[in-house]
């Protein structure tokens, strides 16, 4: 059952014969509802064309090259390259989105190369071997027109951004004209060459600099020091690449490049969209979130079906905030630090040095960053159509990103539509932090981990735009196997009795219909519960609702709900700097009697499975000489306290022989194994 499905509990009794308001919507992108491009910031190889009201990623056809733009210096995307290695940020320019090409260690090669324009060229370039450069006179003019330059440094390396689907890549010289040495420049192009691609960014294509010797990428596609032709052509079966290498040092040559070049097919493996900032006009509570994502295959002949097993997948995130920029601005300040300014004045400020980008100047733009004042960070993923939204509450703007994943070029999500839900307000705000009973002034919620200790979360809430509806329950995560003590409401808290109260394994939730809080009656509500830490820690967190209208729940904030605690936080710890994974086995009754007459016929095994999300449970009995007797238990756990019984059986059915036998537990994780074993007594 859902957060949202809580609320439900016995709703339909609490408004039988009452009529609930309808103040839920929906904000929906895509099918019939808002295009794409109305809430897009940027985004990466999508195309909402093909199907109306849908976007899927972008097909690439095998004449486009992938590096050239419709604008001058972008790629087929519309993304600027950045010319160098690193110092994207000060550009505004993101790693991972924007295209990069760099010479040898990070330097700057020259555009003509991706421009996209083949009458435009690096010029004549004479690479010379190290050992002979000593005969050169680098430092006059007729070198320097000549070319001359160090073999080491003619290594070009192209990072497309995102991993797009490639099978040929082509480079050559200008095709027509002379060049400084009467040659034809057709004949210019390198006699020796290799050409390697990389899918994965290795750390020395993502760091500043790389060490020698330059090294080859994961895939050396062709290699040769015998090059005869004009346009190079190096055909290799399709697929994902990011990084493409061409190394022309291996050899003294003359050698002129028009263009690098790089064609596919297919659909991009990883696909991104951003939205701008959505305003709801006023904070609001946020619902579920629903979309119609499908996936389908293409074949070879073009035609493309839906197929549900293709390897495709939509990684959704969001974030709330309380203005409409979710990112922060800097500039260069007089120290050389930086200055956080508006959008307008960033985009005011000059941008640094292409060449010197490490150059801070005062004044100059020096980075852009995710704005964490007023913004939440991303949730994590959501895994199902239909999922409570995870960011906070109480915010008027909501952003949201996602990607498009395929493990196939061939292979594609189409995501049709993507909805918001959301309602007014239940107060303008609503707080809560978690306290223990016995020791109200400590600010660190710290206890013993295993061991039950009894808890305090106090919720007060404030109230400001008028129709705010207030609530009249509470919902709370909780440790497995908490249990409700009572509730308290009002200034002196006084002890309530609730309408009714719902515990789950993870959940306890509390209604007080007779009893609301509202504008007019403002009363702090106390929650007393018992709970065992089972983690390294834990986050109380929750929600308040209304049974009284069709509203949203409204999350429970960290803050000072209560002046007379001091923990103003929602988080408690464990004591102990390491968990054991099993703690707390029990075996009752100690000596069972299993001959069906009711009494000690089954034995329970109990034990508490800590610290972990995931791990693999093996309960078996065992006897005196360690033969396995009867295997109760082979399943996937996550922390909480667990029993299971023990009949008195062995694994064919018939009853064990009278005797000694031992109940072992153990607890498989990534960390090894943690067992324990307890003694226990058959009789009949």
């Amino acid at each position: 059952m859902t957060r949202r499905e809580w609320a439900l509990v016995g709703m339909s009794l609490a408004l039988a014969g009452k009529g609930a308001l309808a103040e839920r919507s929906t904000y929906t992108i895509g099918g019939a509802g808002r295009g794409w491009g109305e809430v897009t910031q940027y985004r990466v190889a999508l195309d909402d064309t093909t199907l109306p009201g849908a976007i899927q990623p972008e097909e690439l056809k095998p004449w486009e090259n992938i590096v050239v733009g419709a604008a001058p210096l972008t790629n087929i995307f519309g993304f600027e390259w950045h010319r160098g290695k690193g110092g994207l940020g000060v550009f505004g320019r993101e790693l991972g989105l924007n295209p990069r090409f760099w010479i040898a260690g990070g330097g700057q090669p020259p555009p003509e190369i991706i421009d996209g324009d083949e009458r435009t060229s690096s010029g004549l370039l004479q690479l010379v071997p190290q050992e002979e450069l000593a005969q050169y006179n680098t430092a006059t003019s007729s070198a320097y027109e000549a070319g001359i330059r160090d073999v080491n440094y003619e290594i070009y390396t192209l990072d497309l951004g995102i991993p797009v689907p490639v099978e040929r890549i082509r480079f050559f010289p200008p095709q027509q004209g002379v060049d400084r040495r009467g040659v034809p420049n057709k004949n210019d192009a390198p006699q020796g060459f290799e050409v390697s691609v990389a899918l994965h960014p290795e750390e020395f294509l993502l760091l500043e600099g790389e060490s020698l010797p330059w090294h080859s990428l994961e895939q050396v596609v062709e290699r040769t020091l015998a090059n005869s032709r004009s346009i190079v052509e190096v055909n290799f079966p399709l697929q994902a690449i990011r990084f493409i290498r061409l190394n022309l040092s291996l050899m003294p040559q003359f050698y002129t490049l028009a263009e690098i070049q790089a064609f596919g097919a297919g659909f991009p493996p990883i696909t991104r969209f951003t939205s701008r900032a959505i305003d709801f006009g006023e904070p609001v509570n946020f619902g579920g979130i629903s979309y119609a994502f499908h996936k389908f295959r293409q074949a070879p002949d073009g035609s493309q079906r839906e197929d549900p097993q293709a390897p495709a997948r939509l990684v959704l995130e969001t974030k709330s905030g309380l203005d409409d920029t979710p990112l922060a601005y800097f500039v260069v300040d007089e120290l050389g630090g930086d200055r956080e300014v508006s959008q307008k004045e960033y985009e005011r400020a000059p941008p640094p040095r292409i060449d010197r980008s490490d150059l801070r100047l005062p004044g100059i733009r020096s980075a852009i960053a995710e704005d964490r004042k007023t913004w939440t960070p991303w949730s994590s993923p959501y895994s199902s159509s239909g999922a409570p939204n995870r960011s906070a509450d109480g915010r008027r703007f909501l952003q949201f990103r996602f990607a498009l994943e395929s493990d196939e070029v061939m292979a594609f999500g189409r995501l049709d539509s993507l909805s918001f839900e959301y309602s007014p307000l239940l107060a303008a705000e609503v707080l809560g932090e978690i306290s223990l009973v016995r020791d109200p002034a400590s600010r660190i919620a710290e206890v013993l981990a295993g061991r039950e200790e009894i808890f305090a979360c106090d919720i007060r809430a404030s109230f400001g735009a008028p129709g705010q509806a207030g609530f009249d329950g509470v919902r709370l995560d909780v440790p497995p196997g908490s249990r409700f003590i009572g509730l308290e409401m009002g200034e002196p808290l006084a002890e309530v009795v609730p309408d009714s109260v719902a515990v789950r394994e993870r959940e306890l939730v509390v209604f007080f219909p007779s009893h609301p809080v509202t504008a007019a009656s403002e009363r702090p509500v106390r929650i007393v519960l018992g709970a065992t830490l089972l983690n390294a820690s834990a986050f109380f967190t929750g929600e308040v609702f209304s049974l009284e209208s069709d509203d949203l729940p409204q999350s429970i904030e960290p803050g000072d709900a209560n002046p007379a605690v001091a923990a103003n936080t929602l988080q408690i710890y464990a004591a102990q700097p390491r968990l054991r994974s099993l703690a707390g086995l029990e075996v009752s009754p100690r000596v069972m009697t299993p001959n069906s007459d009711g009494r000690n016929d089954q034995a329970q095994i109990a034990f508490k499975v800590m610290e972990v999300e995931d791990s693999q449970v093996e309960i078996g009995v065992f006897d005196l000489q360690g033969r396995q007797v009867r295997r109760l238990v082979v399943a996937r756990r996550g922390a909480g306290s667990y029993a299971e019984v023990w009949d008195g059986t062995d694994d064919r059915g018939a009853r064990v022989v009278p005797g000694i036998y031992l109940c072992r537990v153990a607890v498989r994780t990534g960390s090894g194994v943690v067992e324990a074993v307890q003694t226990l007594a058959v009789a009949h």
